[in-house]
Parts: structure tokens; C-alpha cells; sequence
């Protein structure tokens, strides 16, 4: 009867769990970054969340814990020149022209890059937002779930 009990009550126990959104939530950790940046990090239960304050060139490393979840950076900087972001044996450079517009180039291992557009798994999105951009990981990324990234970022006000 004992061994019924504790059996009923782990099956509500992971009911509940799961029904209040009991998955694990990604973890990331800056293992390195550019003197320059302030870079602070917070987490929801399918994203994990980059800030990157400061200006000039700058870089940084980071560890994830959990695979496949969703990666967004914010840069908050008065202008953005280029970001590279790189994970496995992947990269993508983002470039913001003078006039505006955004190019974005992909490759895969020592493959030659090709131009990214919204439907490629590899493409990240790129918004301005009223204090800098929004950089968000792509399909690619959350599927490959990779232990480590690491981006650069150039801001053209500097």
C-alpha cells in the first residue's frame, strides 16, 4: 500500500511540475568578455537573456547549461557596425550599412558564407529598439543546442 502511495503521489508530483511549466530553465554563464562591457544575463523558462552595456568593439564567451532553448542579446549601443556570432562549428556576421539596411552571411564549418535570408535555419533576427538592438538566436541554434557561443560586435559610434 506504501509503494501505491508514493507511486500516486510522484505521478501527481510531476503532473504539477509539468503543468506549471516545471522544465528546467536555461542557464548561462559569461565565461569571458571584453574589460569594456558590463554584461548581465537573467533567463525565463525557454530563453535565455544577454545585456551587453558599453561601446567600441567587444566580445564575449558564454557557457549554456541547458540545450535547445532560445538565446536573445541586447546590445545597448548608440550604433552597430557588425556582430559575429559563432557556436559548434557554426557563424554568422550581421552587418547595419550606413543607410540602414542589415546583411547577414552563414556558414558551416570551413564553408564558404553565403547570404542569409529570414526563412535559412541559420538566420537571426536583428531589431533596433529604442536603446540599442535585439539579436535573437536562430532555429539553427535551438536545435543544435550547444554547450558554448560566442559573439563580437563592433559599434560604429565609438
Amino acid at each position: 500500500m506504501a509503494v501505491r502511495s508514493s507511486t500516486c503521489l510522484l505521478a501527481v508530483a510531476l503532473a504539477f511540475s509539468a503543468a506549471c511549466g516545471g522544465s528546467p530553465q536555461p542557464r548561462v554563464r559569461v565565461t569571458s568578455a571584453s574589460e569594456t562591457a558590463r554584461i548581465e544575463t537573467s533567463q525565463t523558462v525557454s530563453r535565455a537573456n544577454v545585456s551587453v552595456f558599453g561601446s567600441g568593439i567587444g566580445r564575449a564567451e558564454l557557457a549554456l547549461s541547458i540545450r535547445g532553448h532560445a538565446l536573445q542579446i541586447q546590445l545597448h549601443v548608440r550604433g552597430l557596425e557588425g556582430f559575429r556570432f559563432e557556436y559548434a562549428d557554426r557563424q554568422v556576421q550581421i552587418e547595419v550599412h550606413q543607410d540602414g539596411s542589415v546583411s547577414e552571411t552563414g556558414r558551416r564549418g570551413a564553408g564558404v558564407g553565403q547570404a542569409l535570408a529570414p526563412v535559412d535555419p541559420l538566420f537571426m533576427p536583428l531589431r533596433s529598439t529604442s536603446d540599442g538592438f535585439e539579436i535573437d538566436s536562430s532555429p539553427d541554434f535551438q536545435r543544435t543546442g550547444p554547450r558554448a557561443c560566442r559573439f563580437e560586435w563592433i559599434d560604429f559610434y565609438r
